[in-house]
């Protein structure tokens, strides 16, 4: 409920326990992204708020988020580091 969007990586979202959080960020007018190789239930569905869709491989997908994140978090401390050596 906390977030401000909401992204769904590898899931058809046809059982109910996945199904629910997309539906959930939905209602609230959340942006979704989904990341699935074929149609989801929330496309079928037509749920509002879908901003973005890709079929791209998931695994490489989500290497290449955890590589800019750990970039992200590294140019943080390095700036942190900067800051406390003054």
């Amino acid at each position: 409920q906390s977030s401000d969007a909401l992204l769904v990586v590898g899931t058809s979202l046809e059982v109910f326990s996945a199904y629910r959080f997309v539906h959930a960020a939905s209602a609230q007018g959340k942006p979704i992204a989904i990341v699935n190789f074929g149609e989801t239930r929330a496309e079928r569905e037509q749920l509002r708020g879908i901003v973005y869709k890709s079929e791209a491989n998931c695994a490489e997908l989500l290497q290449a988020v955890a590589e800019q994140l750990l970039r992200t978090a590294i140019d943080l401390l390095s700036c942190v580091v900067s800051i406390v050596a003054l």
